[in-house]
């Protein structure tokens, strides 16, 4: 399998969830029934999580690559975190145990991790980014639109960047299956994950 027959058959077996993404953050409704700080919010706590998963993973990277690649994302993430958290009143945001942080502690294998971790986090991050900053360009928020848009294009990367590595990483068809059963995964509980955060930020204000 190549990155590209990779990347073709993770948009073809999660293209539901991801057009469910879409659908859930529509730009000209409430996003997801978030309000911009809940919105901001929930991206910090992704970035927080991710933040942290990456730098453990870069501890205990026996590769150089991946150690390396790893410690360059958990960098661009705490980046990330701090930008949006200057958006915020809170002084802080800690990252939750959300279903794709649970499902993503326990891969260990670098072909999983990946295609979980990289492939599909970045899909539907930057998706649900995407989103969101089309939300707040519909309301007229449009400086809080462009900090999206940054992390989004820092961001989409690691869906083409995790493609690439595993074409290193992947010595049989095996490899390249766990990685997609992993990616695909990944998504499911991804889009799950930001969408019972806007539902849940709905019943809070009811």
């Amino acid at each position: 399998m190549t990155p590209e027959e990779f990347l073709a058959a993770v948009e073809t077996s999660a293209g539901a969830e991801l057009e469910r993404l879409d659908s859930a953050l529509a730009a000209d409704t409430p996003a997801g029934g978030f309000t911009a700080e809940s919105a901001l919010r929930a991206a910090a706590r992704s970035d927080a999580a991710a933040r942290d998963r990456f730098a453990a993973w870069a501890e205990g990277a026996v590769d150089d690559v991946l150690h390396d690649t790893y410690v360059d994302v958990a960098e661009r993430e705490a980046q990330h975190y701090e930008r949006l958290l200057a958006e915020l009143p809170d002084e802080s945001v800690e990252s939750t145990d959300s279903g794709l942080d649970e499902y993503l502690r326990d891969v260990r294998n670098p072909a999983e991790r990946l295609g979980g971790g990289f492939v599909g986090r970045a899909l539907v991050e930057s998706r649900a980014l995407a989103r969101l900053e089309a939300s707040f360009a519909h309301h007229g928020e449009s400086r809080r639109a462009d900090i999206l848009q940054d992390l989004r294009s820092e961001t989409e990367p690691d869906v083409q960047r995790g493609a690439d590595l595993l074409a290193e990483f992947c010595r049989m068809d095996d490899d390249w299956e766990r990685a997609l059963d992993t990616a695909t995964r990944a998504v499911v509980l991804g889009v799950e994950d930001w969408v019972a955060l806007g539902e849940s930020d709905v019943e809070s204000r009811s």
